[in-house]
This record gives structure tokens, sequence and C-alpha cells, in this order.
């Protein structure tokens, strides 16, 4: 530390003693790879030998590290910022599809709804073999995804297509990850701030009534083909469909469920 430091006393909370902290920056004695040490904890010499002694101590957050004494290359700003861009780059992709792979089943997550922010106070060029003519050019970034579940949102758009849509009539949108996702006036959203968001989505989207497949498994146990017929007035979301017995010489349904395969067809 280069300037004094007060570290503010204990307190006690709920019955419990909670040590006076306070976080600084720490300097080396003097230039030289000799400083350049681990995680640690630093103890104050001059309360050796007084119960202090135990009692006080800074401990260090990270690794120090850099410390070199010598010829030391540098990149110029121009070469740096070329560098930060294309990592930026680089690193906006591969966190991109880590989101990709990281979310949720049954949701969707649009390329134009995440939020990348590279830090650019922590990019920097570091020299770590002063016998070669390189540096490492290193950058940290964070990115925000807004994900949709996808049964909300097919419901959501299907209402706008169909405002006659009756509202216990479940409906699926097969071609979701399809359509044009836009946020609008992208720039001044922030994903960690707003609670609103305004966006536009286009294409053609298919939408697809849903049923209940398990309803439809149970209601057709024992079921010869003639009361299938009636079974299907129950399912108006379903168009046709084609029943197939096997041995083809059966006239009814099995009675166990897990003798019995479902296939949805959807017309194009």
């Amino acid at each position: 530390m280069r300037e004094p430091v007060v570290v503010p006393g204990r307190k006690i909370l709920n019955g419990e003693k909670i040590p006076g902290s306070v976080e600084v920056t720490v300097y080396a004695d003097a230039p030289g790879e000799k400083y350049n040490v681990g995680l640690t904890d630093f103890t104050v010499p001059g309360f050796k030998g007084t119960p202090r002694y135990e009692a006080f101590y800074a401990r260090s957050q990270t690794k120090m590290a850099g410390g070199f004494s010598g010829i030391v290359k540098t990149v110029s700003n121009e070469q740096l910022d070329k560098a930060k861009n294309e990592l930026g780059t680089a690193l906006r992709a591969k966190l991109l599809q880590k989101a990709h792979s990281q979310k949720p089943d049954n949701f969707i997550l649009y390329n134009d709804a995440v939020f990348f922010s590279l830090d650019e106070d922590r990019a920097r060029a570091i020299q770590t073999d002063v016998n070669k003519d390189e540096v490492d050019v290193v950058v940290s970034g964070t990115l925000h995804g807004l994900i949709f579940n996808e049964k909300i949102l097919s419901q959501f758009l299907a209402k706008i297509l169909i405002p006659s849509l009756g509202a216990q009539e479940e409906v699926g949108i097969k071609d979701l990850d399809s359509l044009t996702f836009a946020v609008s006036n992208k720039e001044l959203f922030s994903p960690t701030e707003d609670t609103a968001l305004s966006f536009v989505i286009q294409g053609s989207p298919q939408i697809v009534w849903q049923f209940n497949i398990e309803g439809l498994r149970m209601d057709t146990l024992g079921k010869s083909k003639a009361e299938f017929k009636e079974v299907l007035t129950m399912y108006g979301s379903i168009q046709k469909a084609e029943v197939v017995l096997r041995p083809f010489w059966k006239g009814a349904f099995p009675e166990d469920p897990k003798h019995i395969e479902i296939e949805t067809v959807i017309g194009e």
C-alpha cells in the first residue's frame, strides 16, 4: 500500500463477532519477479509477540503476478485494439454456443436475444516470455441471454395471428426457431436493469393444434374401429386419423396402453 489505511473495528451482529475488513491495492517493495507470489496471508510484523499478531492479517484475493525487471516488449494501441476486437468476436461466439447448450429444454434462445459486452478495463497484453517477440492478449466478456418458453411464446403468437382462438385451445408452432427475431432499440436495452422488452418476430409460422396424447391412448383401450370414430369426436384438433391393428385380424385396440402407439403427422 502506498497510503495509510484504516481498518474498521469489529462489530457484533446477532451475537456473533464480525471482524472489520477493508479492500486495498498492494504494491511490491521493488521491481522484479521476487514478489510474484500465489494466494497468501500476510501478517503485521510489528504485532509479533502480542495477541494482535494472530488477530490481524491480510489475505490476497488473486495471485500476484506480472512483476519483472528489464526490457519489456509492448504492442501499439492499434494492434491491441485489433486483437481485442478479434478475440471479442471469438469469445462472443463461444459464449453463445455454450448458452444454447445450457438452456433448459422446451425453451428457445434467439441469437438476437443475447447481449454481449467486452470488459474493456480487463483487456490487457501480457508478455509471458521476454525472449520472444510476442505478447499474449487476454480479454474477458459477459453474455446475457433472454430465453422464451416455447409453449407460452407459441400461444402468444397464435393469439395474435388467430384472434378467435379459444382460451382452452392449446396450439404450438412447429418452426419457432426459423422465425426472424429482433430486439427493438437493442442498444438502449439493458438485460440487467430493464424489465420490459420490445421485439419483432417475422416469418410464416406453422400453427399446430395440440391434443392430449395420453388421454387419447386411454380413451381407445379396448375400443373397436367403429367406437374409435366416436372417440375422435372428443378431439377436435385432430383432422383425421388412420388406425393400424396388428395382427390384421384383430378388431379392437389392446387393453394395455403400453401396446398402443400414437404417431402424430403434421400436414404441410
